[in-house]
């Protein structure tokens, strides 16, 4: 059994240690601390001194906001937060950067490469790719993209749907 660490008085994020408590069913060190904010809690001499408890749970709600928010943009809907998540992914999943991803993008006047509706809050490109060869063909929107994946990229099954489409 480890040796009992006195941490009355200490300060642990927003909380000072104010007395210690009865040990819990696990016969864990339990600690009473006050918070900044004026609430209180009880928890383990360990979860302080780790690290784990920071605050009697007030800010909680402001930690879980900032972890969620990447290089201080919250907001999906920003076009910086687009931005940045285009240069994360592209490169990783397609091999392209986001330059080239806007380029094609002009390229196509902000339309399926196929059906040439036009991209939008509702339509929204996708990187279309060959699956053997793992080269960017172009950006299609969402149906034209799942019915070229649905046909595994078989021309040949194409022409035929195409064939049976044309005699109906």
């Amino acid at each position: 059994m480890g040796k009992f660490i006195d941490i009355s008085g200490q300060r642990f994020g927003m909380l000072t240690v104010t007395k210690r408590v009865e040990n819990d069913q696990r016969n864990n060190v339990m600690w009473q601390c006050s918070c900044d904010c004026g609430g209180s809690k009880i928890t383990r001499g360990t979860h302080l001194r780790h690290g784990y408890t920071k605050s009697c749970g007030c800010m909680k709600s402001e930690w879980i906001s900032q972890a969620q928010t990447k290089h201080g943009l919250s907001d999906v809907n920003h076009p910086e937060y687009k931005r940045y998540e285009l240069e994360r992914r592209l490169p990783r999943r397609y091999g392209i950067t986001a330059d080239d991803y806007y380029q094609m993008l002009d390229e196509q006047s902000n339309k399926c490469a196929i059906c040439e509706v036009k991209f939008d809050d509702d339509v929204k490109p996708h990187v279309d790719h060959c699956h053997n060869t793992g080269n960017v063909r172009g950006l299609l929107c969402r149906a034209c993209n799942t019915a070229i994946g649905m046909f595994r990229d078989d021309t040949d099954a194409l022409k035929s749907a195409i064939k049976y489409l044309e005699k109906q």
